[in-house]
């Protein structure tokens, strides 16, 4: 539409100013070759650029009254922003090359001086740097776009990473939790077993402490999976299992006649949540997997890190279980067991205080 707008305009004023003349073949030719090339002046706009600015030169040449045209020199600084807007940085210095030629020829042809000089190469050179703004422009809101799609992108895999991150937690929660109870129930169940006609009453507190595991294991499980609930369900509010229950931990463990002594060495104070909940679970299960007898706890607190100490009768073979293991490699942690006398063993766990990572 543009270039054949600028056609009939050109052609119109050419054909009115230039009389019988500006009829001729040539000159409606300069004219075509003038403007229709800038159909492609942004698909090819250096060879449109180089097609105009023949264009206006034959027009020039053509024409005897070109000075007294106004169209034609409109046209002229039209390929100078297009090849700038449009093209690299090579072949719009290259279109401005042959811009600033064709200005240059036209004013030979058409001499008026040097502010008409002047003035056109100012112009086309004027033309020529607002279509460089305009595409450093265009390049800038492009990368901005890019840019933004990009950090939708990661926020969304950040999203997608943390969920994952926290159904691991979930998995290991879960994992501890029912490896410890099943580990327990099965010693309850044996002693029972063993007891059974031996001593009724021990057997009947082994089967109710069978039967509170069953459901201190469903009640943690309800709670762990609570994340995956409806949103019409109402949350079970619980304090979190960490080293401040441990002394309701070796109360519970006492309630079967079993001899429990804890040593508490150092302060607590804070301690990340990790190694909180750690030490507590790895203590569950130390308490769950051994077969009786008497039970030392020895809870170090120092300034970097955390020791916690295990001895019992009849846990040679059964510390360390993989529950263990796997709580004191998710916190950076080392765990040890050495055999003591008979069927004795000394279990030993370091965690560290503090974290540079995302335990912490």
């Amino acid at each position: 539409m543009l270039a054949g707008a600028l056609f009939v305009v050109c052609e119109a004023e050419i054909t009115t100013a230039g009389g019988r003349d500006a009829r001729s073949l040539g000159a409606i030719a300069a004219t075509a070759t003038l403007t229709v090339p800038l159909v492609w002046r942004r698909r090819a706009p250096l060879a449109a650029t180089c097609c105009v600015m023949a264009g206006v030169v034959a027009l020039a040449a053509a024409a005897p009254g070109f000075n007294s045209l106004s169209s034609p020199l409109f046209v002229l600084f039209i390929p100078p922003y297009s090849v700038a807007a449009h093209e690299g940085r090579r072949r719009s210095l290259a279109g401005l090359a042959v811009c600033l030629a064709g200005a240059g020829m036209v004013n030979l042809l058409h001499p008026e001086g040097l502010t008409s000089v002047v003035f056109s190469c100012g112009m086309v050179g004027a033309s020529w740097a607002v279509g460089r703004a305009l595409r450093s422009r265009r390049r800038l809101a492009g990368e901005l776009r890019v840019t933004a799609k990009r950090l939708v992108a990661e926020e969304d895999v950040r999203e997608r990473l943390a969920v994952a991150d926290e159904r691991t937690r979930i998995t290991r929660e879960l994992n501890a939790v029912v490896a410890r109870s099943i580990s327990q129930m099965v010693v309850q169940s044996d002693a029972a077993r063993q007891l059974l006609h031996v001593d009724r009453d021990r057997a009947d507190a082994a089967m109710a402490a069978l039967e509170d595991a069953g459901r201190d294991t469903l009640a943690e499980m309800r709670r762990i999976l609570g994340v995956l609930r409806r949103i019409d369900d109402t949350p079970v509010l619980v304090p979190q299992p960490g080293v401040g229950q441990i002394p309701e931990l070796i109360e519970h463990a006492c309630e079967g006649g079993r001899r429990v002594t804890l040593r508490v060495q150092g302060d607590p104070g804070p301690l990340p949540a990790s190694v909180d909940i750690s030490i507590y679970r790895i203590l569950d299960d130390a308490l769950a997997t051994e077969t009786g007898g008497a039970i030392e706890i020895v809870l170090t607190f120092g300034e970097d890190d955390i020791a916690l100490g295990v001895e019992a009768d009849g846990a040679a073979g059964l510390w360390p279980t993989p529950a263990m293991r796997e709580r004191a490699g998710l916190c950076d942690g080392t765990l040890d067991v050495r055999p003591g006398p008979g069927a004795r063993a000394q279990l030993r766990v370091w965690m560290p205080r503090l974290f540079d990572g995302a335990l912490a």
